[in-house]
């Protein structure tokens, strides 16, 4: 379905994206050009469709890859958290997006949406 579809085209994303940083030449890139991005698109659908391993390990990947700081990856891996029955670990990790990166307003809507619901 729609699903497999995306998944497909984040697949051939993350391998255009390996192939361009082989040919700019290895050395000075910056920790994975647009591979983080592609990975946290990737864990956000997995987490859509339930599939939290999947997710956790696309989460890793992308820190790996340089996509740790950013408030999107704390906001997933919350979620993530959240959904695994985690509720304290997924405020701890919103938290800690916060002070990453404190102008990403999901991370905000989302700590919200915690706090309401204890």
């Amino acid at each position: 379905g729609e699903a497999d579809r995306a998944r497909r085209m984040l697949r051939a994303g993350l391998r255009d994206c390996s192939a361009g940083e082989r040919v700019e030449g290895a050395g000075g890139g910056g920790g994975g050009g647009g591979d983080d991005g592609l990975l946290l698109s990737w864990a956000a659908l997995e987490l859509g469709e339930g599939r939290l391993a999947q997710a956790q390990q696309l989460l890793e990947r992308a820190r790996a890859a340089g996509g740790g700081g950013g408030g999107r990856t704390h906001q997933l891996q919350a979620v993530l958290l959240a959904r695994q029955g985690l509720g304290a670990d997924a405020r701890a990790a919103l938290r800690e997006g916060l002070r990453a990166a404190p102008g990403h307003a999901p991370l905000h809507t989302l700590l919200g949406s915690m706090l309401d619901a204890d």
